[in-house]
This record gives C-alpha cells, structure tokens and sequence, in this order.
C-alpha cells in the first residue's frame, strides 16, 4: 500500500495535472480516419494520469504495464491489482499501470468505474489508469495507451527511453522466483523476454527445444536472422520457438520510433508485440552489419555500430534467458482448445517472418517500421 514515502507531493501531482492539457493530447494521438479507434480519458483517470507523470519525471527506469480488459467486476480488478502490488515488491520500477478498456465489449459499461472503486478501497502504491477505446482490437488495447504515454512524454519534458512498457494478459501471474529472476533481467539490460509455460501435455518432441540453446547459436549467429538466411526452414523454426507465447519489457522510445504495433497482425492472428520486438531486433542487426561493411567510417558511425552492437547484444540476452509466467485464462482452456491457438500462433508468426524477410530488400530506410496505414493511433 502507498505511504507518504512512496508519493511525490500533493501539490506537485495538482501542478501536473493542470498542465496537463489532455484534450490537446487526444486531438495529437487519435486518428481522424473513419472507423480508427478512438481513445478517451476521464477525469478521474486524468487524476492518475498526472500522478504517474509525477513518477516518471526524474532520472532512473519507470515501467509501466499495459494490461487489456472489458467486463471485470471489482473483485476481478481487485485481484489483478494485488498481483501488481506483490509484483511492485521485486520490481520498485514499476509505476504504474494503464487498463485499456475495450469500449465495444465493456457491455455493462462499468470496468473503468469498478476499477476506480477498488484504487479508492485498496489504496495501491501502484498509479492505476483506467482509459476507454471505442473500435477496439487487440493492437488498439496496447497502441493507444503507449501512444497516450508517449505523447504526454514529450508535453512534459520526460525522456522515452527512460520509460519501459510491459504489456500483460489480465491473467498473467508470476512466482515468487520468477519476479526474482524478472527483476535481475531487467536490472541488467532493461529488455526481458518472457515465456508463457504451455504444458508439455500438449506439445510433441520436436516442439520441446531449448530456448537457451536456441538463442545461443543466434548470439553467435546474428547473420542467421538477416535477409534470405531467414527464409530457410532451420531458422524460422527457430525464430519462432524463441518469440511464441511471448511478452517483452521494451523501452517506450522504441515503440514510438517504430510507429506502435502493426494492426494488420489482428487479421492474421494476432502476435502483434512479437512482430515488433522481432522487427526491432532484425533491424539492428541489419542495420550493425552495413555498417561494419561500410569503408571509411567516421568516429560517429563506429560509435553508432557501438550502440547497435549493444542494443543487438541485449535484444538477444533476453531471448537467450526467457522469464517463464502463468497464464490463468490458457490453464484454463482444453488440450484441444490449446492446440488450435498454438496452431493460429505458429501460422501467425510464419506470415510475419514472411513479410519481414522480405522487407530486407527493399532499399526504404523506414522499411522495418509500422506502415502509416497500419497504425491505430499517430506517435
């Protein structure tokens, strides 16, 4: 729970809010396009709003969940908010977290009030905002609240690539000793992998590979996810046992640079935040070696490749050392059940390493980033 040590003062919250020009900051961020989703922010949520832009104002990491929901009673909120407090425990990063609310399902119209009920009952030490998106889908429940916090980043001065957005299913649940292990992941590179335990019962021999392994023979191998090399069947095989059932903690900055997660992943299945993180990673690696093939460098381009080298070193560490999780909602579900989302995964994840192998060769600068006309709301 909060105590008087853990809040920025009262009057600095009021000072944030009444800057806070939210009405500008929606008219930057939603679409203009018939049929776009649309974000809303009501006034209480303002109030949180403000409040974890005070947190994250500062120097150090900040993270920041982005949990999707719709028709949650308080009892419903009230136990995801606890798992979030005892995540806060191993994690004293984490800030705050942003519930999108699917506006079209949310049929009793009531999860942002319920939410706001249980905040007021349990008093979290975590900022807890709800928002409503009208024409949800599931690229929309994550793309608007980062393109809410990138926007609101930039209206107060506060530096993206110190906030980290950690999308989480309403279900997720972690161990003791897998916060543990979370937290040490993150203090070490500030990106962290991790992995949903599917259960072996339904998974045959030649699914059950180690990740470990598989993302050591990539550290070495960077070149196996480059151009063609990727079309070859060993080596999507293995891109795609190292990114399925995964979530990532990736820094805001480059989900703003990227252009937010590719709606066009809701028609093939979904894997949206795989597609990105996959997108994010090829691009260093392609974008190191062009570099390193390049004659003449001067001192500002080696450092460049410096940089990519270590964003190209961490980006695979954290693949190399998946964080496992529960899913609630999938231990729930049937063999069968499990099997046919398995099943949309995997074609899901092969149509985007198709699409992005074959971006490599294109000669567009910007061809690993989010089409325009895919994006659900304007970074």
């Amino acid at each position: 729970m909060s105590g008087p040590e853990t809040r920025r003062p009262k009057l600095e919250e009021e000072a944030t809010r009444e800057n806070l020009d939210i009405k500008k900051i929606l008219e930057k961020i939603n679409r203009s396009e018939k049929g776009s989703p649309h974000l809303e922010v009501g006034d209480r949520a303002v109030e949180k709003l403000s409040e974890l832009v005070e947190r994250c104002k500062g120097d150090g990491r900040k993270i920041i969940t982005i949990i999707r929901c719709w028709d949650k009673s308080e009892d419903d909120l009230k136990e995801v908010v606890s798992r979030l407090e005892k995540m806060k425990l191993f994690l004293p990063e984490l800030e705050g977290a942003i519930f999108a609310v699917d506006g079209d399902h949310d049929l009793r119209k009531k999860t942002d009030v319920n939410l706001e009920a249980v905040i007021k009952r349990e008093k979290p030490s975590v900022a807890a905002v709800p928002v409503r998106i009208n024409n949800y889908s599931w690229t929309a429940g994550f793309n608007g609240p980062a393109a809410l916090l990138s926007e609101t980043a930039k209206d107060q001065k506060i530096s993206e690539e110190n906030i980290f957005i950690f999308p989480l299913s309403f279900d997720v649940e972690f161990s003791d000793d897998e916060l543990r292990e979370l937290a040490q992941r993150f203090k070490k590179t500030g990106l962290v992998t991790t992995a949903k335990q599917t259960g072996g019962e339904i998974l045959n021999e030649e699914e059950k590979i180690d990740l470990s392994l598989l993302a050591t023979d990539l550290v070495s191998h960077p070149e196996k996810l480059i151009g063609k090399n990727l079309r070859r069947e060993e080596n999507f095989n293995k891109l795609v046992t190292l990114v399925r059932n995964t979530a990532t903690i990736v820094p805001l900055s480059e989900i703003t640079r990227m252009g937010g997660y590719d709606n066009s992943t809701n028609e093939i299945g979904g894997m949206e935040d795989h597609d990105l993180y996959v997108r994010i990673l090829i691009e260093v690696l392609r974008g190191s070696k062009i570099l390193e093939e390049t004659e003449n460098l001067s001192e500002e381009e080696k450092r460049k490749i410096m940089r990519a080298r270590e964003k190209a070193r961490n980006l695979l560490e954290s693949l190399r050392h998946p964080v496992a999780y529960s899913d609630l909602a999938w231990n729930k579900l049937k063999v069968g059940a499990k099997k046919e989302k398995i099943k949309r995964e995997m074609a899901a994840l092969r149509t985007i390493t198709e699409r992005i192998t074959a971006l490599a060769e294109s000669d567009n600068p910007d061809k690993y980033k989010t089409p325009e006309k895919n994006r659900d709301f304007n970074f």
